[in-house]
């Protein structure tokens, strides 16, 4: 019985590594290529926010799904793994630290602190209301 549960253990990790390993490309380069953006707001890089932004409704929104599932009993191993590889993979590479440390370098230090106060009050507001709109679209 300890066997099967290690090897169901090491297949729901492994379902978690490839499934985020699928999922972190194409966000990366999604990121990568929405950084090209910012060219057109040199104040304030917009398109790096969006980013971080989307990463942090991504997060939470996992967070609020595995918690109203989980309550209710209805949440498989897999199915957990599956979200937290959309954590892990998705919002991983679409919020990098490196590139908002990166953005906060190349501009001014007014320009800097103003992004940096704007990037946590954003994600902050994302914050608050992912788990609004959840708690308005799933059902108790």
């Amino acid at each position: 019985a300890a066997a099967d549960a290690a090897d169901a253990d090491a297949a729901t990790a492994s379902l978690t590594l490839y499934t985020a390993l699928l999922l972190s490309p194409p966000c990366a380069v999604l990121r990568y290529a929405l950084a090209f953006g910012n060219r057109r707001h040199p104040k304030l890089p917009l398109y790096t926010l969006l980013c971080n932004a989307l990463g942090a409704a991504i997060t939470c929104s996992v967070y609020e799904l595995q918690a109203h599932y989980r309550s209710r009993g209805e949440l498989s191993p897999q199915a957990s793994a599956m979200l937290g590889a959309a954590s892990l993979g998705a919002a991983g590479s679409l919020s990098t630290v490196s590139s908002f440390v990166n953005e906060l370098r190349l501009l001014s230090p007014f320009n800097s602190a103003r992004y940096a106060l704007v990037t946590l009050l954003v994600g902050q507001a994302v914050a608050a209301a992912v788990p609004a709109v959840f708690e308005m679209v799933l059902p108790d």
